[in-house]
C-alpha cells in the first residue's frame, strides 16, 4: 500500500466538495479548501470530479479519495456509477476511488458484482472504496474485495431510511468493523469532534468529515440539530434558509429531496413507484416520503413541489389526463 494511504490510519480525511448549485462551487475554492484542511491537520481529502481533484493535487500532497457524482435516469446510484466516471478519475489518478456499493438500482441494471469485476480487471492496481448504507452491503463489498469499506450512505438509501450512524453507540459501524476483513472508513454525519474521535476508538481505520467543515451554508442547521438555541439576533433573517420538499412522481420511480431556496440539494433519494398497486397506495407512499423528509430538516418547509406525468386538477388534487 502507498505510504501516503498507510498514513491515513487513525487520521482525519476532509471531504472538500461543492455541487454546481452550492455557493462554494469552484475547483479553485476546493483546492484552497484542501490546503486549509491540511494546515488544520487533515491527512487525506475526499473530492468530486477530476477538475477539483487536479486542483487539489496542485495544492496539497495528501492522498485523495476520488469520486464523480452524476445522475442517470434509470439509476438510484449517483456516486461513480459507471465506467465513464472511473475513466475520468483515472485521468488524475487519485490514490483511492470510491463508488456506491449499495443494492440500489444501477445504470443499465448492472449489478455491483459485474461493475466491480470490470473496473478491477481494467485497473488492477487501483485502490477501491465501497460506499455502503447497511451492514449487509458492507459485508458484501468486503467479500467482493474492496480495499476500504465506508459507511458513507447510511440513512441515505431506501433500504437504510431512518438509520443513523451514531445510533446505539455506532452499532452499524461496530458490527462492520467486527466482521469485515478489509479496512473500514467511518463516514456520513460524523459532525462533531467527539464523534470523529469515538469512531477511531471503535476501530475505524480513518474518519471522513465533510459538511460541518466545508459547507458553511449548513452551519445553522447543524447548530439547531445539536440543541443550540438560535435567537433572532443570532441568525440574519435576510439569510435564513428556506427549504422545499421536491417530488418527481414517475411511472417507474419516485425521486424526492429537500432543496434550499438557493437551489442547493440538501438531501435526495428515490424509490420504486409500484404503479401496479394503484393510486391510493402511491399516495400513501408519497405521504410517507414527505413525512420522512420533514424529519430531515430543522427549517420550516416553505412549500412542496410535485411534478408528475399528467395534467392535474388542482381543486380535486387528481390527474385527469395522462401524458404518454
Amino acid at each position: 500500500m502507498d505510504q501516503k494511504v498507510a498514513n491515513l490510519e487513525g487520521k482525519l480525511i476532509v471531504s472538500c466538495q461543492a455541487l454546481p448549485e452550492e455557493p462554494l462551487h469552484s475547483s479553485f475554492i476546493m483546492g484552497r479548501m484542501a490546503l486549509a484542511a491540511k494546515i488544520g491537520g487533515a491527512c487525506g481529502i475526499r473530492a468530486n470530479t477530476k477538475e477539483d481533484i487536479r486542483e487539489i493535487q496542485s495544492q496539497v500532497d495528501l492522498p485523495v479519495i476520488g469520486i464523480v457524482k452524476r445522475d442517470y435516469a434509470d439509476s438510484e446510484v449517483y456516486i461513480t456509477p459507471t465506467m465513464k466516471e472511473i475513466e475520468e478519475l483515472m485521468e488524475v489518478e487519485p490514490e483511492i476511488i470510491a463508488m456506491d456499493a449499495t443494492i440500489s438500482k444501477r445504470p443499465g441494471n448492472k449489478t455491483l458484482e459485474e461493475f466491480f469485476h470490470e473496473v478491477k480487471e481494467r485497473y488492477p492496481d487501483q485502490l477501491w472504496m465501497a460506499d455502503c448504507s447497511t451492514v449487509e452491503e458492507a459485508l458484501h463489498a468486503d467479500e467482493l474485495g474492496f480495499d476500504f469499506i465506508g459507511t458513507t450512505m447510511v440513512g441515505y438509501t431506501e433500504q437504510s431510511k431512518g438509520s443513523k450512524i451514531e445510533a446505539d453507540d455506532f452499532a452499524i459501524l461496530r458490527e462492520i468493523v467486527a466482521k469485515a476483513k478489509h479496512k473500514v472508513i467511518a463516514e456520513g454525519n460524523i459532525n462533531t469532534p467527539e464523534k470523529a474521535k469515538h469512531v477511531i476508538e471503535l476501530g475505524a481505520y480513518s474518519v471522513v468529515v465533510g459538511s460541518i467543515i466545508t459547507r458553511p451554508q449548513l452551519i445553522r442547521d447543524h447548530l439547531l440539530s445539536n440543541g443550540t438555541k438560535m435567537t433572532d439576533e443570532s441568525v440574519n433573517e435576510d439569510h435564513r434558509m428556506k427549504t422545499y420538499v421536491s417530488l418527481d412522481i414517475g411511472g417507474t420511480a419516485i425521486k424526492y429531496g429537500l432543496i434550499s431556496d438557493s437551489a442547493e440539494i440538501i438531501f435526495k433519494g428515490s424509490t420504486k413507484t409500484e404503479a401496479e398497486k394503484g393510486g391510493p397506495e402511491i399516495l400513501k407512499k408519497v405521504i410517507g416520503i414527505v413525512e420522512d423528509l420533514l424529519t430531515r430538516t430543522q427549517d420550516t418547509v416553505s412549500g412542496i413541489c410535485i411534478s408528475t406525468a399528467g395534467m392535474v386538477d388542482t381543486k380535486e388534487g387528481s390527474i385527469f389526463m395522462r401524458l404518454r
